[in-house]
Formats: C-alpha cells, structure tokens, sequence
C-alpha cells in the first residue's frame, strides 16, 4: 500500500514516517501482561479499534481515546508512542479510577475580576495535557489541575504553582476555590476565598488584597473547591 513516505516494519507491525501511530499500546500492554479484551474494558475503548492502533493501521487517533488507553495501563499518552523497553511499569490498576487528572492551561483575562489573569479551562474539550493524580485524590474521577497565571493570587499561589480542584466537594465558607466563568465561548478559572453564599449570591475575597466581591450564581458556571497544589519553583 502506497503511504506517501518510507515503511518501517517492527514486529509486523507498520510505523509510518511524518505520522504519529501508537503500536507501543502492543508492547505496553504485554508487558504488564494485559489482554486486549481486558484493556477494551478497562478503558472503553473498543478491541476492534485498540488493534488497528497497535498495528499501525490507524494514524493519529483521537486524543480521547489514548487518554483513555493510557489511564488504564497506569502509564502517560507519551509513553505509547515512545520507547518502552527499559521502562518500569506498575501493574494495571484493577479500578475504573483514572490514575492522572487533566491539566489545564492557558490564560487569559477577565474584565469581572479587573482583567485578573485566569486559567483557561477545557471543560467543554478534552485537555491536551495530563499529570498524575496526587494521593489525596485518589478518591476522586472528577478532579483536574490548572496552572497560575499572575500575581493576584500571591502569596498563597504563585505563578507556575499546579492547583487541584474538585467538583464533587460542596464548597464552604473559607475554602479557597476555582471560580469558573464562560468567556468567548470558553471556561476560564481564578482562584479566590469563598467568603459567603446563599440560594442567589456569593461573595469571594481576593487572595492578595483581601477585598471582597459579591456574584449573581447565575453568573458563574462552576465553583469548585481547591483541595491541594503543587509549588512552583524555578532552577536559580
């Protein structure tokens, strides 16, 4: 079959220069001695198409679906497309709990918050980045991460700091939370304190300056509590 570009042939299976193909899904999963009906199960990703991508017959496949793929083997997206040989990987987890959370980010700025710097949010798409889900999280299938942008929110957060955030937790007066508004047709995020809230308002404090602003509910998408973060900091 004509490709367009040079055919590598390894272990009869089809590598495909200028494509991105994923045939180490094959060598991950034997390793970790997986069958490809377990894995289809584990990750919901059909067998029929796991098999297409471990023999190269699918190039550049949905990024859902790896995500999916790779939670299920306990490894990251980038481990299925790179060497793998002298790598140790843990066993799967017998569990339908994702063992990494998506990572968010991305700024931008918005005018309800005086132009604060907020992180772009991917809840209405997949996110392009993933990190492994801390300890404390293991508890959840609905957490996620996103990076800090600015200086508002010093010196609790800084800048290049990795919050994690929960959806299922109810918020709580002093909680420190991820408040969520739909900007451009996009989900952005700030971090604020979480000061008061009834059935059709609720007031946040500004984590730097400590002044107070009060929101319609109606006017956000999402508050989500802070449950954890991951300090930033550069090499001097």
């Amino acid at each position: 079959m004509k490709t367009g570009g040079r055919l590598y042939i390894h272990h009869h299976r089809v590598t495909r220069v200028g494509d991105i193909v994923f045939t180490r899904i094959y060598d991950v999963r034997t390793k970790l001695k997986v069958k490809q009906d377990e894995l289809a199960k584990l990750s919901g990703v059909s067998q029929s198409q796991i098999s297409k991508y471990e023999k190269g017959e699918v190039t550049n496949p949905s990024f859902d679906k790896l995500v999916r793929i790779a939670e299920a083997l306990g490894v990251t997206v980038d481990d299925l497309k790179t060497k793998t040989d002298d790598q140790d990987f843990s066993p799967v987890r017998q569990t339908t709990s994702a063992v990494f959370v998506p990572l968010y980010q991305g700024k931008t700025k918005v005018r309800e918050l005086n132009d604060a710097h907020a992180a772009r949010l991917g809840f209405n798409r997949l996110a392009h980045q993933q990190i492994r889900k801390p300890s404390f999280l293991e508890y959840s299938d609905t957490a996620y991460a996103m990076t800090v942008y600015g200086d508002q929110m010093q010196p609790r957060y800084r800048e290049g700091d990795i919050i994690y955030a929960d959806p299922q937790l109810t918020p709580q007066v002093e909680d420190d939370v991820v408040i969520s508004f739909k900007v451009d047709g996009s989900f952005v995020g700030v971090v604020r304190e979480l000061v008061n809230m009834n059935a059709n308002n609720i007031m946040f404090k500004d984590l730097q300056t400590g002044e107070t602003k009060m929101f319609s509910l109606n006017d956000l998408y999402a508050v989500h509590v802070v449950v954890g973060s991951q300090k930033y900091r550069p090499n001097q």
